[in-house]
Order: structure tokens, then sequence, then C-alpha cells
């Protein structure tokens, strides 16, 4: 669970090509939930959220 943060997931460098999955994983009362300045291949399609 990924609760209460300014931002919850910062994304600055990540090695290789697969896609970064967050399958399932609960973000709650975050700024932001994921930020992804490079650019890498997120699947955030199957993130729960909940509201506070």
């Amino acid at each position: 669970m990924y609760e209460d943060n300014g931002t919850a997931v910062r994304i600055a460098a990540m090695p290789g090509t697969e896609t970064l999955d967050f399958n399932n994983c609960v973000f709650r009362g975050n700024g932001v939930n994921v930020e992804n300045a490079a650019g890498y291949a997120v699947d955030l399609s199957q993130i729960v959220t909940v509201e506070n």
C-alpha cells in the first residue's frame, strides 16, 4: 500500500525494457501516485485507488 505520500512512486531511471506493473497495488491519499519522468513503460490499469 502506498499511502499519504507527496509522491508515492518516483521513476527517474530504470534499466531494461519490461513494463513496470502495479497490478493490485493500493494507492490512498497521495498527492501523485506515480511520477514517471523517465518515460518508462508503466501499467497502471489494475491499480486500486481508495478515497480517504
